[in-house]
């Protein structure tokens, strides 16, 4: 990745950034959650770090700065409030195991940002930008860690993202899931994108579970059903077997 690839965006309360190869143990943590990836339609979630450190390693190679993948939302200490599952003092932290401390901050130096009183700010979760193939398009999604749920963390970073994926150029940007998740249904509405609908899903639909539920920002969003519908009829779906609905 360029250094003119680097995409680094602020928001009121945190940085959005490439993630650092010295927090694939954190990555690893959200991502070995198998909370996280039944929403992320992967039927296994991560079973070893080093599935964190080949995802940072791949993002940094092919990220440009209209396609940034995957990217790491960084609170800043100022905003993360004492008492909540995402702040913790110095003390309370153990530098040497993710598991041991909440995600949100840390004194170690593990490649988080440092912002004050000696603590080291860790990812709390991840937005991403990434293109689609056959038929070809954008995708922008975002997982938080359990504990950093409910602060309007992922509204926040996918908005700035999708103000760059739309200042970026692209026509339209899409964001899939599974029909009944309706955290990220109402994170797609907080943010101004239109409710398609359900489809059967041209890039993750499976013939177990075709549908997804989409919605969609950009100048082309008035043909995005439209071209939906027709995608759909085309789609080869994949054999999934091992792929459950989450709850």
């Amino acid at each position: 990745m360029a250094s003119d690839d680097v995409v680094e965006l602020r928001t009121p309360r945190a940085t959005i950034r490439p993630w650092r190869m010295g927090e694939a143990d954190v990555l690893f943590a959200i991502r070995s959650q198998p909370a996280i990836a039944q929403w992320l339609g992967d039927a296994s979630p991560w079973a070893d770090v080093e599935q964190a450190r080949d995802h940072i390693a791949e993002c940094a190679d092919k990220a440009t700065a209209a396609l940034p993948r995957t990217l790491a939302v960084v609170p800043d200490v100022a905003a993360l409030v004492p008492g909540e599952p995402s702040a913790v003092e110095p003390s309370a932290v153990e530098s040497s195991a993710v598991e041991s401390s909440p995600v949100g901050t840390s004194t170690d130096g593990l490649g988080g940002d440092r912002r004050g009183r000696g603590r080291t700010v860790r990812p709390i979760g991840a937005v991403s930008l990434f293109p689609l193939h056959d038929p070809d398009g954008v995708s922008i999604g975002w997982y938080l860690d359990p504990t950093a749920a409910g602060n309007g963390w992922a509204s926040e970073a996918a908005t700035a993202l999708l103000d760059h994926a739309l200042a970026s150029g692209h026509d339209l940007v899409w964001a899939m899931m599974w029909e009944h998740n309706e955290r990220s249904a109402a994170v797609c509405r907080r943010i101004g994108m239109v409710d398609v609908g359900v489809h059967v899903d041209p890039w993750y639909g499976t013939r177990q579970y075709p549908d997804s539920r989409f919605f969609c920002a950009g100048p082309g969003s008035a043909t995005a059903a439209r071209r939906l519908q027709q995608w759909g009829r085309d789609a080869d779906l994949a054999d999934v077997p091992d792929l459950v609905p989450p709850p």
